[in-house]
């Protein structure tokens, strides 16, 4: 009972998971509407503005929603703003006229969460701007005072460093990151030391406390000093937009500061209690949010594991080891604690963040400190700084060079998959246990003598066996995880407008058969990529490109174009044998042949009707396109696969249209090859009326029939003829629009289809 707001907060947290209902924001789509609002934030990169307005009316002043997020951008030909920074202030009143969309549920498995990300910030709904006129004049004057001030340090950052560095010392110093560069945030993030980037208790620790220090040692005495550090500290917490992280620390701080006023002993866990039950009653959606976790999963793995770690370190009789393991006590208690909580955010883990962290965090007081004096001195005299600006620079140099050392040795990043809510709450129930043991008032009763002594060590024995068996090898099936699993699976990702189909059999061997989109940028990044590391996939044993359009090979380009290809391995690079190819062919080649001339250990295999490929049980034949076989659209030659495995049959088809089927048949039965009724077919060209003729139907008879395609798209994919058809043939029509990932799972004879949505 020595920390009651502890126990408050398990209350708190229980409640929020039992009964908290999220609010629901779907209703929101609007094609054209005018909305007044309040201008709350303005951040202003490129040729885009962004606002975030809150107590959102219609005309007729209606509520529409608490908060939206507008964005207004430069026309593409004019370059003309339809509105621009310096029009605006916080707190004027705002009329806006676009379109304005929910934020996007995620389509597959391990995809970004965009609308829970949102809706833990409170805001409802995207706006595009068409037009923008200031209603009401009136404005928040030490808001707006301080947005100022943000934005010429940041113009003073930019204006002295190159843009890579700006956008890292602006992330780190005010939290801003539209300027941060996605191979910077990548390179961080895989060597375990993405925190810098963010306004933490490490930074808001640095700043307060220097700042206190100096207050009163050499200006004023302790109460005052306090005061004023505290009130810096929250315009500080304002500047930044106050980040769930900069939230905790900065009420961590004013805890802190309030018991040095009033003299009373500052209890770190019960500060951190405090900091998390204001945090969740402000905002209950937090809880959900991975920052927020891994914030307060930080100072929890100081806070309670650095003392074991410590009494460890009397154990050790080797001066220089003794000093390296007290040293590092800290990050591997912090690595203990949010283990799970990275694996289930990214599926990875960087093997060595801790030795990143104890090389790179004794240069972050000074990086900060002379980024926060940088920002300070920069509204006297940018030129007489430029030597600290230089400073600032070899620092974040540095840190990109020995991260990129790292990052070449062996395993450096373990992809690792989902784990299951249960394993997760082993694991923290086996690290409470391992609390109650060194509590002395507790561990007391229970060990005596040498078991008492050697605590810590039976600790580190049991997080070592407790941290292998959470990162077991372990595979998924059916949204279940097991150690085995039996059949093969067939996913079609929702990728937009476009295609990828990922084929995971028995044996562990992945196949992907297209990956590309013409709506969603980096496709790869952003949604294949984090469905196969959601399942622990690390190779891609047969990369299949079944013809070259860029919604089929896009993403296929992005994993070849990228030094690591997301930590992946290929194996074969399979594409159609074809006469007369087109650019986008000749080019993707290319790229094939550059890859491999450089080193990597990639095969290229091309294959033509009636070429086989064996993969244990199962068997993958080249339908289409025949030898010589001439085309005059690209979807033509679509290569058109058949999978076999015990009794189940699917068929693949690309973008084949009805020339293609016609051609298709026409072969097979020159051949004398006849289709056994299909169990799963992958519709032909997203849908299009063009393709899944009633002759193709006919002779394959598909019993599931599965549409890719893109919401609202261009092409009206997929036609309503084309699911009218499918649905006379008997099939059962799937589409990834408003199914998201459609998996279909098969042992040979029994067929089970998921629908991620």
């Amino acid at each position: 009972m020595q920390r009651p707001l502890c126990i408050g907060l398990c209350l708190v947290i229980g409640w929020i998971i039992m009964f908290y209902d999220p609010p629901d924001h779907t209703g929101c789509d609007r094609d054209n509407i005018t909305l007044i609002a309040c201008v709350e934030e303005i951040k202003g990169m490129g040729d885009e503005l962004t606002l975030v307005a809150g107590d959102v009316v219609n005309t007729d002043r209606t509520p529409f929603c608490d908060r939206i997020k507008i964005v207004s951008k430069a026309n593409y030909k004019t370059k003309e703003r339809i509105c621009s920074f310096s029009d605006l202030k916080i707190g004027n009143i705002i009329s806006v006229t676009g379109k304005v969309s929910s934020f996007t549920k995620p389509g597959n498995p391990g995809q970004f969460d965009e609308e829970k990300y949102y809706t833990s910030l409170g805001i409802a709904a995207l706006m595009r701007a068409a037009s923008v006129s200031v209603t009401d004049n009136g404005y928040d004057r030490i808001a707006d005072m301080l947005m100022r001030i943000k934005t010429g340090i940041i113009n003073a950052f930019y204006t002295c460093l190159p843009d890579r560095e700006a956008g890292i010392l602006t992330a780190m110093v005010l939290g801003e990151k539209s300027g941060l560069d996605d191979e910077i945030k990548e390179l961080y993030r895989e060597n375990g030391i993405a925190h810098i980037l963010a306004i933490s208790g490490l930074h808001v620790s640095l700043i307060g406390m220097g700042l206190f220090f100096i207050l009163r040692r050499y200006v004023m005495p302790m109460r005052p000093a306090a005061f004023i550090t505290g009130i810096i500290m929250f315009m500080y917490g304002v500047l930044t937009g106050f980040p769930v992280a900069t939230k905790r620390a900065v009420i961590m701080m004013l805890i802190m500061l309030a018991a040095k006023v009033i003299g009373k002993r500052f209890d770190r866990l019960n500060a951190l209690a405090l900091a998390c039950l204001i945090t969740l009653i402000v905002n209950p959606m937090n809880l959900w949010e991975t920052g927020f976790l891994l914030s307060y999963g930080t100072v929890l793995g100081i806070v309670i594991f650095v003392g074991c770690f410590e009494s460890l370190c009397d154990d050790i009789n080797n001066g220089i080891l003794r000093a390296v393991f007290r040293f590092s006590a800290g990050s591997i208690g912090v690595s203990i604690v949010t283990l799970p909580i990275i694996v289930c955010s990214y599926h990875e883990i960087a093997v060595y963040s801790t030795v990143a962290n104890v090389l790179l965090l004794p240069f972050m007081s000074v990086l900060l400190g002379m980024g926060v004096l940088t920002g300070a001195l920069s509204f006297i005299r940018i030129i007489s700084i430029r030597w600290l600006f230089g400073v600032i620079y070899y620092i974040l140099r540095l840190y990109e060079t020995v991260c990129g050392w790292i990052n070449m040795l062996p395993f450096n990043t373990l992809i690792i998959g989902q784990r299951t809510m249960t394993g997760v709450v082993i694991y923290y129930v086996v690290l409470l246990l391992i609390v109650i043991i060194n509590d002395p008032g507790i561990s007391g009763y229970i060990f005596r003598g040498y078991f008492y002594k050697k605590r810590p060590v039976c600790s580190l024995i049991i997080i070592l066996i407790n941290t292998v068996i959470f990162l077991a090898p372990v595979t998924a099936h059916d949204g279940r995880l097991t150690l085995h699993e039996n059949g093969i699976s067939i996913t079609n990702l929702d990728i937009g407008q476009g295609d990828c189909t990922c084929i995971r059999l028995d044996d562990g061997r992945v196949i992907l058969i297209d990956g590309g989109s013409s709506d969603v940028s980096e496709v790869a990044r952003y949604r294949i990529i984090p469905y196969l590391k959601y399942y622990g996939i690390k190779r891609i044993d047969h990369m299949i490109m079944t013809h070259s359009d860029s919604d089929h090979i896009s993403g296929f380009e992005e994993i070849l174009n990228k030094d690591d290809h997301f930590g992946l391995e290929l194996g074969n690079i399979v594409i159609p044998r074809v006469e007369a190819p087109d650019d986008n062919y000749l080019n993707y080649e290319r790229l094939i042949k550059q890859k491999a001339e450089e080193g990597e250990d990639i095969k290229t295999e091309y294959i033509e009707a009636g070429d086989k490929l064996k993969l244990g049980e199962v068997t993958l034949t080249c339908l289409h396109p025949a030898k010589g076989y001439s085309w005059e659209d690209a979807n033509d030659y679509s290569t058109v696969l058949m999978l076999k495995y015990k009794k189940f049959t699917g068929i693949f088809t690309g973008d084949l249209g009805y020339h293609g089927e016609s051609e298709m048949i026409a072969e097979l039965k020159r051949r004398g090859q006849e289709l056994e009724d299909v169990d799963y077919l992958k519709v032909g060209h997203h849908g299009s009326k063009t393709s899944s003729s009633d002759e193709f139907l006919s002779y394959i008879k598909p019993e599931i029939a599965v549409a890719s395609a893109g919401k609202n798209n261009r092409y009206h994919h997929p036609s309503k003829e084309v699911i009218n058809r499918l649905c006379s043939h008997g099939a059962k029509f799937y589409c990834t629009i408003d199914s998201g990932a459609v998996t279909t799972y098969t042992d040979g004879e029994v067929i089970k289809v998921n629908t991620y949505k």
